[in-house]
């Protein structure tokens, strides 16, 4: 249908091949269910707070871990980053290599 091609479309803009999103939706169906302006905002948010060009990102935080497309920064990501920074007496450069080892931690509530 053309909203299934429009979320394949999404995916396909953060610079996943075919075969990438073939092996994302498999592992990770609810991909499928994200809006492509909900991944658009995620992922711009997303890029923008770990300072990753859009190479590292898909690499290092969609691949392992595609639900961070379906999580709003403002609710969901933000403050878990703020609250992880916080209780850990992190920079933000060391913040970033936390995720970027363990991205598992942007879905932290």
């Amino acid at each position: 249908t053309a909203m299934l091609q429009d979320r394949v479309d999404a995916l396909k803009a953060l610079g996943l091949t075919e075969a990438e999103v073939r092996r994302v939706a498999a592992r990770v169906p609810e991909v499928l269910s994200y809006s492509p302006a909900v991944v658009a905002a995620a992922s711009a948010a997303q890029r923008a707070r770990l300072e990753l060009d859009e190479a590292a990102f898909k690499k290092r935080i969609v691949l392992r871990l595609p639900q961070a497309l379906g999580l709003r920064y403002d609710r969901d990501v933000a403050p878990a980053l703020d609250a992880l920074k916080d209780a850990l007496g992190l920079s933000e450069s060391e913040l970033r290599q936390l995720v970027l080892g363990a991205p598992q931690v942007l879905g932290l509530s």
